[in-house]
């Protein structure tokens, strides 16, 4: 399992450069360290993992929230500034009411430590300085960013072992959020209130689930890219059958015409690209359906007339 780093504050953590890289096919891409100590009491196996894919990927976030904060701490001095001038005509602010706001400013991850805030007593207004070590973001960027601590009683695993078994995991959890997912074979909404239904749901949920799966293996082993079940559902779902269909006065031969015959496909790249993976681009009962919905009233005389 992932611990959070301040479950465990007596492990001392070397830098990212100062892990140990991983081989096959972690190579280049993620750096481990084994440690041996206790986890709530109970003597554990503890890999401090450090990948530079999730570094790239946390690094815009956290810049966007130190600019974030940045802009609240400045109006806040604005404000204060405005309050001295008596420019400021409502509440005035106090140091408690100061502190409030920069606690909200703060209160994203890390900013705490980005940033550090002095608030005093002045005559007309609160005075509030705010600096930013240079050492503070050079310290999460070593320790913080890319970093996952795993726990795990497999102590005589390799970290190759460890670290493989945790994304294995993470499939698993992608499994559940496909089950969320009203793109594909969800379990939500769910209108049943009996035991007996709600297990036939979820065994029909999994059975849809299983073959949406080997139908995105299929997809990707041809080459084509299939990132989630939504990416590949989604397309094909807008893939419907259609029909030629005359009325009752049409002759009968042309009525038995339309009733073995579809219509063609107008299909887009990426539906095309999908179909082909799958060999399905030659059948022809994979077409599509009207682009304008048909109005109430033309709804109720089709039967009647030529569709």
């Amino acid at each position: 399992m992932r611990l959070p780093p301040h479950h465990l504050k007596e492990l001392v953590r070397c830098k990212s450069s100062e892990l140990r890289a991983l081989s096959g096919r972690f190579k280049g891409k993620v750096w481990a360290k084994k440690y041996q100590c206790l986890v709530y009491g109970i003597d554990r196996c503890v890999v401090d993992v450090y990948s530079k894919r999730m570094h790239r990927r946390q690094l815009p976030g956290l810049l966007r929230d130190r600019d974030l904060a940045r802009r609240d701490l400045l109006k806040l001095q604005e404000l204060l500034e405005r309050q001295r001038q008596g420019l400021r005509r409502i509440k005035p602010l106090t140091v408690r009411s100061v502190k409030r706001r920069v606690e909200k400013a703060l209160a994203r991850e890390h900013m705490d430590s980005l940033f550090q805030v002095d608030i005093t007593k002045g005559e007309l207004a609160p005075v509030l300085k705010f600096v930013e070590p240079e050492q503070a973001m050079k310290h999460i960027e070593d320790y913080v960013l890319g970093r996952t601590l795993l726990v795990t009683n497999r102590v005589d695993w390799a970290p190759e072992q460890i670290v493989l078994a945790s994304r294995i995991q993470s499939r698993n959890e992608n499994l559940f959020r496909d089950l969320k997912d009203p793109a594909g074979p969800s379990m939500v909404p769910l209108r049943h209130r009996r035991d007996r239904t709600l297990r036939a749901h979820a065994l029909v949920v999994v059975v849809g689930l299983m073959l949406a799966k080997v139908v995105q293996r299929r997809v990707k082993k041809a080459g084509v890219e299939a990132g989630s079940l939504a990416s590949v559902l989604g397309p094909l779902k807008e893939v419907e059958r259609a029909r030629v269909q005359y009325g009752p006065d049409a002759p009968p031969a042309l009525r038995a015409l339309a009733l073995s015959t579809w219509v063609p496909s107008a299909r887009d790249p990426r539906q095309t690209e999908l179909l082909r993976a799958l060999n399905l681009l030659e059948r022809p009962e994979l077409g599509t359906t009207l682009e304008t919905h048909l109005s109430p009233k033309r709804r109720g005389n089709r039967k009647k007339t030529a569709a």
